[in-house]
């Protein structure tokens, strides 16, 4: 899933194989819920995900093994999530996915093969998506008093100063965000549509209140010419890829209750969606049954 930012995951390393199959659709690198996992999945989820860059060559020892660890720990998570989605009978029509491929659609040949497994991989993240949203909304909304009491605590990050209101959205690959940001341009999408499509999690684009001065220079060159409502050219941060939009530039804040009081609220939101979904994926490790077959996968697998 989009978000590859991965969580921690209590994984027990299985005994590697003597002599794993040779083919990819054979060898089995996990099992979720005694559901075996393939290292064709996971060369296909690398394959979507891991930006291509001939830098990669020179990364320091050690440091892909940990790139595509996460990664691994990624759709693991994904699996657990849509095993959980199964199990509630969450259901995807053939119109969502047909959608959700269209947004995506023109940028190169298609095959059969292909194409079932993007269809597959539509209606399971699809599917994930609206198991989150379920959790989501099933969340109370904070209080007056606990918003009061945030803002209190939290005051000075709530109102930064040389404030701007950003939105960010996380894509899983350059090629992707540069399909999404063409679409944009060209005024056939917006970036809400793209939002709704594209997010790793719900919430995930909306809104931030962001300090100027605490962006990198990287994203500061990219965003300073940016007027209300333009979104960037994707950017590569920290291993991933983000296309932001500018939502306004906000003079000092200091004296705008209204605009304080907001700011905690939605962070106070933020913050029970994301406990949320994290109470869920701790659940779902505890009873997954999880085994990890180390020894099938390319790669020195790194638990964090």
């Amino acid at each position: 899933m989009k978000r590859l930012a991965a969580l921690s995951l209590l994984l027990f390393l299985a005994p590697a194989c003597d002599d794993p199959p040779s083919d990819p659709r054979l060898t089995v690198v996990a099992y979720v819920d005694n559901e075996p996992v393939y290292l064709s999945e996971l060369q296909q989820y690398f394959e979507s995900n891991l930006v291509a860059d001939d830098t990669n060559d020179d990364l320091p020892p050690g440091t892909m093994d940990k790139i595509k660890s996460r990664l691994f720990d990624a759709l693991i998570e994904e699996r657990m999530f849509y095993g959980e989605a199964q199990r509630r009978e969450i259901q995807v029509s053939d119109l969502e996915i047909a959608t959700y491929l269209d947004l995506g659609a023109g940028e190169s040949p298609d095959d059969t093969d292909d194409r079932t497994w993007r269809e597959l991989e539509a209606r399971q993240r699809l599917m994930v998506q609206k198991l989150q949203e379920q959790v989501v909304r099933a969340q109370p909304a904070p209080t007056d008093d606990e918003v009061a009491s945030y803002t209190e605590q939290h005051r000075e990050q709530l109102l930064p100063s040389q404030p701007l209101e950003l939105r960010a959205l996380q894509l899983r690959s350059m090629k992707e965000a540069e399909r999404v940001h063409r679409e944009i341009r060209r005024k056939r999408m917006t970036f809400n549509e793209a939002a709704l499509a594209y997010e790793p999690s719900p919430g995930q684009a909306l809104p931030q209140r962001m300090s100027w001065d605490s962006l990198s220079d990287e994203l500061r060159e990219a965003l300073e010419k940016l007027k209300p409502g333009q979104v960037s050219q994707p950017i590569e941060l920290h291993g991933s890829i983000y296309l932001f939009q500018v939502g306004k530039w906000m003079a000092d804040p200091a004296d705008e209750d209204a605009e304080l009081i907001q700011r905690a609220r939605q962070e106070l939101e933020s913050l029970r969606r994301r406990e949320a979904l994290d109470h869920l994926l701790g659940e779902l490790r505890e009873r997954s049954n999880l085994r990890i077959k180390s020894g099938n996968l390319s790669f020195r697998y790194a638990p964090i």
